[in-house]
C-alpha cells in the first residue's frame, strides 16, 4: 500500500526501536527511524552512520511527516548528520583559525544573531562558500555554508563537532536555520552524546 511506497521513496522506517552500532571504539544506540540506510539498521560494527532528524522536534522519520522527508524539498526542516570516527582532532571550531581565517576575502557579510560571516577565497578549495562564526569566543560556533541557493539545492551549511571519546558528528542544515544556531548546536551536541552507550 501507500506505506510501502513511502518507505521506498525515502528508504526510511518509522520504527523507533533503538539499533546498537559500534563505530571505532564506541557503542551507540540510535533509534531505527533516524538511520537513513537499511544496512546500518541491521546494527553491529559500521564505518559511519547517516542520520536524518526533523527540526525542531529532534525526531526521526514518521509516516505523518513523510512530506518533510521526501528528497527534493529544499525547505524541509530536516537535518542530515553523519557520525564517524574522528579524523584528527580538529572540528569546525578548531579549523576557524587554523584553516578558514587564512582564506577570508572581502569585508564581513551580514549574518544573524551575533554571528559574523566571511566569504572564502576562490583559491581556498572552498570557493563560493561562506563561514559563519561567533567572533572572539573561546569555543565558537563555526559553520561553512554555500553562498548561493538554487531552487533545487538550498543553501546548505555544514558543521562538525566532536562527540564521545573518539567520534565526530557532522551535521548539514538549511542556511535558513542559522538564526537558530544556538539551539541547533546545543541540540545536536546533546543528541549526539545521548546516542553513546556509556
Amino acid at each position: 500500500g501507500t506505506y510501502n511506497r513511502h518507505l521506498l521513496a525515502t528508504g526510511l522506517t518509522a520504527d523507533t526501536q533503538p539499533v546498537t552500532l559500534a563505530i571505532a571504539t564506541e557503542q551507540l544506540s540510535i533509534p531505527a527511524n533516524m538511520l537513513r540506510h537499511e544496512r546500518t539498521r541491521k546494527g553491529g560494527a559500521v564505518e559511519s552512520a547517516d542520520l536524518v532528524i526533523l527540526w525542531p522536534s529532534r525526531e526521526g522519520y514518521s509516516d505523518e511527516m513523510v512530506d518533510a522527508f521526501r528528497e527534493g524539498t529544499p525547505n524541509a526542516p530536516v537535518i542530515y548528520a553523519t557520525i564517524t570516527a574522528r579524523d584528527g582532532a580538529m572540528d569546525a571550531t578548531a579549523r576557524l583559525d587554523a584553516v578558514y581565517a587564512r582564506f577570508f576575502t572581502g569585508k564581513a557579510l551580514p549574518a544573524p544573531e551575533g554571528l559574523t560571516a566571511r566569504a572564502l577565497a576562490d583559491n581556498s578549495g572552498y570557493g563560493g562558500e561562506i563561514v559563519y562564526f561567533v567572533p572572539d569566543a573561546p569555543r565558537p560556533f563555526v559553520a561553512r555554508c554555500l553562498s548561493v541557493a538554487t531552487p533545487e539545492v538550498p543553501a546548505t551549511c555544514l558543521r562538525d563537532i566532536n562527540i564521545g571519546r573518539s567520534l565526530s558528528l557532522l551535521y548539514r542544515f538549511n542556511r535558513d536555520l542559522l538564526p537558530d544556531w544556538k539551539a541547533l548546536d546545543a541540540a545536536m551536541r546533546e543528541l549526539g552524546e545521548s546516542f553513546i552507550v556509556r
